[in-house]
């Protein structure tokens, strides 16, 4: 199953990165108390591990990656084994002492066209901290590193041993903020709170493994420096690499290699002190800094190559899951060819009754087609819909005023434990079609498209006008802003991924109805307005959009086949994820263990999973599912299946 490889590639990633980009964060701490028992040194470093994760936790329901990851989405068609591919390159490299970056090698598999902006803020981040070591560094050089290593034979005074200990908390919780992303990547963006315990048991593990062992085979990066040992020295080299860290993470979101931070730093400082200490021949510390370049370059390599030779393995070896019962290549979405050949629904004797469907106003198109169709072959059954948002579909399915919570998100895992304390059990999760957020606007407005970044600043800043994106002739007049109101999963999606939990203007439109937030912006010549795809009107066009400045203008159907029958090639976008506003469609149901759904729902279900039911999916402007997440879902029904602790 998909969540093997999940959790597969998490251990990887945790235990590759752990051994490398921890160990440069932790190297100077390590390296100068080498003489103190490893297991205190691991249970200071875990407490600080502890705060930082259980903040992040807490403060950003779940996501204990700091928001990193909001521009790499979870693979629509989920995980591959191939994915494991980049941390089993991390542990090969990493035996030969390679200081890879992780960030490159890992989340360039995940989102290629982010390549750009995380080598662009790196780059800068490497010149930036050697042009600061070399800064420093000569200030200090002849003053305090000179007399640090004419007294290194003397025990460090307990005011130093303080300030390096508070030197290395402060590092230590601003790279996990900055990396906790590239092992995350792995797990679903929220974390459950068995997810979340589950994590932890292996990240305390992982680090004990590694200081039990001193570092391993990239502590020499560090130990080939000048005076590292001295916990002065490091202790100095701790505060500047953190406070480098804390500027480059509140400068953006963009991931970037804390990796090339490390090693620009500790390059600048031993430059600076070769040339004014004469500690070693200029030539041999420019040896010593362009070979550590040198081992970043090929992790780089690596990861360009890996990054868009991906795609390739997967079109042409990789299955969508991890039990995946054909050996064959990966699946191909559906077509509209290809759901005529899924099973048809068959009418069940005897099943009657009244099915309560209630929360998501996205998903309501879907059922009502579902409604109108079911009542053909199972007519004594009975659909009652309402739409009121999907935030109040976990409550209606716990209060019992429904069977079926309908949502355009995945639960929270503070609505999951609301259902566990209900219950004792999980809901079930059905996934039953595919989604894509549109941002539109009035067809008479020429832009194209825009980044995350300027749709945040228009929905969150009430002086934006077109002027600011659109040249003459068109008016430069104030921009209007429609959306979903807050009981919408629509917008908690939006407030999430476009506005990164930033507060929305003032003045945004708000409505409980998708159909009435397209409306007004086929009204509005200055409109623009976010709701599902399946709601576009021809009175608007919705607009590419792009993750950053220097990534791909994509639109949720490919420009050359937004006409095609073949859904594989027109919505390839949402398919493979790149479309940053993709998402998946969710269903939530009660189903004890041990048994299947009432009679009637499960009736439901059947049908939505079937070829009528994703017909009705497709009609109602979604994407269907990949018949290989059908068939996931499919096996949901059975009266064995149990949700599983980590859905």
């Amino acid at each position: 199953m998909a969540s093997t490889v999940a959790i597969v590639g998490f251990l990887l990633a945790a235990y590759s990165i752990v051994a490398n980009d921890a160990i440069q964060t932790l190297g100077t701490f390590l390296s100068s108390n080498s003489k103190r028992p490893w297991w205190i040194l691991w249970a200071f470093a875990c407490t600080v591990l502890l705060f930082v994760f259980v903040y992040g936790w807490i403060v950003n329901d779940g996501d204990v990656s700091f928001g990193r990851l909001s521009k790499f989405p979870e693979p629509t068609g989920g995980l591959t084994w191939l994915h494991a591919i980049p941390p089993l390159v991390i542990l090969l490299l990493t035996r030969f002492g390679i200081p890879v970056s992780t960030t490159f090698l890992v989340l360039a598999v995940f989102a290629p066209t982010n390549m750009g902006a995380m080598l662009t803020k790196s780059l800068v981040g490497y010149v930036l901290s050697f042009l600061v070591g070399i800064g420093v560094y000569t200030l200090i050089s002849k003053s305090f590193e000179k007399q640090m290593i004419d007294s290194c034979d003397k025990p460090p005074s307990s005011r130093w041993i303080l300030l390096q200990w508070t030197s290395t908390a402060f590092l230590w919780s601003q790279w996990l903020m900055h990396d906790l992303a590239n092992i995350f990547v792995y797990l679903p963006r929220h974390l459950n709170s068995a997810y979340f315990f589950f994590a932890t048991i292996v990240m305390l593990f992982l680090h004990a493994i590694i200081f039990s062992r001193r570092g391993g085979e990239i502590q020499h990066i560090v130990t080939t420096k000048t005076n590292t040992q001295d916990i002065r020295s490091a202790t100095i080299i701790d505060f500047i690499y953190g406070l480098i860290l804390l500027y480059f993470k509140e400068y953006s979101n963009m991931p970037m290699s804390t990796t090339w931070v490390f090693l620009g730093l500790l390059a600048g400082r031993e430059v600076a002190m070769s040339l004014l200490l004469r500690c070693r021949p200029l030539k041999e510390a420019s040896g010593i800094v362009f070979s550590d370049a040198g081992k970043a370059m090929t992790g780089l390599i690596v990861s360009v190559v890996l990054a868009f030779g991906m795609p390739v393995l997967l079109a042409t070896f990789g299955t969508t899951s991890a039990d995946a019962t054909s050996t064959s290549n990966q699946p191909e979405p559906l077509t509209k060819d290809s759901i005529a050949i899924l099973p048809p629904y068959e009418t069940e004797a005897g099943v009657t009754g009244l099915v309560r469907c209630a929360g998501s106003d996205t998903l309501r198109i879907v059922f009502e087609r579902v409604q109108s169709e079911l009542a053909e072959v199972q007519p004594g059954l009975e659909l009652a819909i309402e739409s009121a948002g999907t935030e109040t579909a976990p409550g209606a399915l716990i209060s019992g005023k429904c069977e079926l919570a309908l949502m355009s998100r995945r639960m929270t895992s503070a609505e999951r434990l609301a259902f566990r304390n209900e219950f004792s059990e999980n809901p079930v999760e059905y996934r039953i079609g595919l989604d894509a957020l549109a941002v539109f606007v009035n067809q008479s407005n020429p832009i194209e498209g825009l980044t995350l970044a300027q749709i945040r600043d228009i929905y969150g800043t009430e002086s934006e006008s077109w002027g600011d994106y659109v040249l003459p002739p068109f008016p430069n007049k104030p921009i209007v802003t429609y959306g979903r109101n807050e009981n919408s999963g629509t917008r908690t999606f939006f407030h999430d991924v476009v506005m990164q939990r930033e507060s929305f203007r003032s003045d945004l439109i708000d409505d409980e109805d998708s159909a009435a937030v397209v409306d007004a912006v086929g009204r509005d010549e200055f409109g623009i307005g976010f709701c599902g795809m399946g709601y576009r009107i021809p009175a608007v066009k919705s607009i590419a959009i792009a993750p950053h400045e220097d990534g791909q203008y994509l639109n949720y159907f490919v420009d050359d086949y937004k006409d095609s029958p073949d859904l594989a090639k027109r919505f390839k976008n949402v398919y493979t994820g790149e479309y940053p506003l993709s998402r998946m469609l969710f269903v939530y149901a009660r189903k004890p263990a041990g048994e299947t759904l009432p009679p009637p729902v499960n009736a439901v279900m059947k049908f939505i999973l079937s070829q009528q039911g994703q017909h009705a999916v497709l009609d109602s402007g979604f994407v269907p599912l990949t018949d290989e997440l059908l068939n996931r879902q499919l096996r949901k029904l059975s009266a064995e299946y149990v949700p599983e602790w980590y859905e």
